[in-house]
């Protein structure tokens, strides 16, 4: 059991470690975006503030990384409860991860961030596909709602995107941003 939470630890914090570098690869391909991360020991309070910020103007982008895998799960179970109560635990900790680090940029508790932010992106990056449409996208959005996370009207829907999306993105970073592309798909 120590190994298994050792290894899954370690295959997390090299998965945040990947999803900063796409962000700061993007940031270095597109002027528009600003990347930040924000470690522990840079806050006041000894928390990380998010797993990446990307600044377009007064927009920000809040990324969480997760690398739990749980269709793993489903594979050898077939149980769809279990995987909908780790997708509910997932999408809480998350939104809440988010919220906290929205409540700090917002109060102007980062030094290194604008305290004129509009419009926050919260994004949770994931190892693994989630499909974000029709009936999945809408349980986990009254998912969040439910919680009592990102209700301000500050904030974007919650987006869950694969580590893959982010990856295939670079291919357009040059001259597309994420918040470009969220902002369209909000406003379609």
């Amino acid at each position: 059991d120590k190994i298994v939470n050792a290894l899954t630890h370690c295959r997390g914090q090299l998965f945040q470690e990947y999803v900063k570098t796409l962000c700061q690869t993007m940031a270095d391909k597109n002027s528009r975006i600003i990347f930040h991360y924000i470690p522990p020991e840079k806050t006041k309070d000894h928390e990380e503030v998010c797993d990446a910020l990307m600044l377009q103007g007064n927009s920000v982008d809040i990324i969480e990384a997760k690398s739990r895998q749980f269709n793993e799960g489903f594979k050898y179970t077939g149980n769809w409860q279990a995987v909908i109560k780790f997708l509910e635990e997932l999408i809480k900790k998350a939104s809440e991860q988010i919220q906290i680090a929205a409540n700090k940029i917002c109060k102007g508790m980062i030094k290194e961030l604008p305290q004129n932010v509009k419009r926050i992106y919260p994004i949770v990056v994931t190892y693994e596909s989630i499909p974000m449409y029709g009936k999945m996208q809408k349980l986990i959005r009254s998912k969040v709602r439910e919680f009592g996370y990102l209700n301000d009207k500050i904030f974007a829907p919650l987006e869950i995107i694969n580590v893959n999306d982010l990856e295939q993105f670079m291919d357009v970073a040059e001259s597309l941003t994420v918040v470009d592309i969220l902002a369209e798909k909000e406003n379609s």
